[in-house]
């Protein structure tokens, strides 16, 4: 099992935004919370004198209120867990859109609005044996949603740019997440140029693994 932190520093966000679920966070050993005040105080002190490794070397999982920590921490927060193969999750409710980056070492850095870190899919997380990152961002649907999403998007283009051709680097941005661009793009990495026979074949393709899903 893998040890999880998570550290808050508004004491009294958790009760508020997870309701009846709060209590659940109880139910997991592997979880130490660092919900404000002293707990908080006392960690963000060895933040700001970098001692990473003395506060997470046991942790594999680290999640953060993202504002909680300065920019010049939190950054070299990313450096340390991408180095030492962490997953790290940063939440706050300046958060838009979910995002997950697979880095080396097997680590990833995940960005969340806090009211989606603060849900179900929380629970459902630390419910979840290999705790999947994607399940945090997404629920615990989330390859169908991933898949349902990336097939309105590609469908999208295709009626706005039915004769589409466009290299590979510029089309990247369109792929909305990096789970779907791993899996279903792999084939085309080293094409000059996506276009409207590719972009087909890759819908044919989802089409056919949410059938199997459902």
């Amino acid at each position: 099992m893998n040890k999880i932190i998570l550290i808050e520093d508004r004491i009294n966000r958790q009760k508020n935004m997870l309701g009846n679920l709060f209590e659940k966070l109880n139910d997991f050993p592997d979880l130490s919370n660092k919900s404000g005040g002293t707990d908080f105080e006392e960690i963000k002190q060895q933040l700001n004198y970098e001692k990473f490794g003395d506060i997470f070397n046991d942790f594999k999982i680290i999640m953060v209120h993202r504002s909680a920590l300065e920019t010049s921490v939190r950054n070299k927060l990313i450096d340390f867990c991408i180095e030492n193969g962490k997953t790290l999750v940063l939440f706050s409710g300046g958060v838009s859109n979910a995002t997950i980056e697979k880095k080396k070492n097997n680590s990833f850095i995940v960005l969340l609005n806090a009211q989606t870190f603060y849900s179900h899919n929380l629970i459902d997380f630390l419910n979840n044996k290999e705790h999947n990152p994607y399940i945090l961002a997404f629920g615990k649907n989330w390859e169908i949603n991933l898949l349902y999403e990336a097939l309105e998007v590609f469908k999208r283009i295709l009626l706005k740019e039915p004769e589409i051709k466009k290299p590979f680097g510029a089309f990247e941005t369109e792929i909305p997440s990096t789970f779907v661009k791993e899996k279903y793009f792999k084939d085309f990495l080293n094409q000059n140029f996506i276009d409207k026979l590719i972009l087909e074949k890759i819908c044919n393709t989802l089409i056919h693994d949410i059938n199997q899903i459902i």
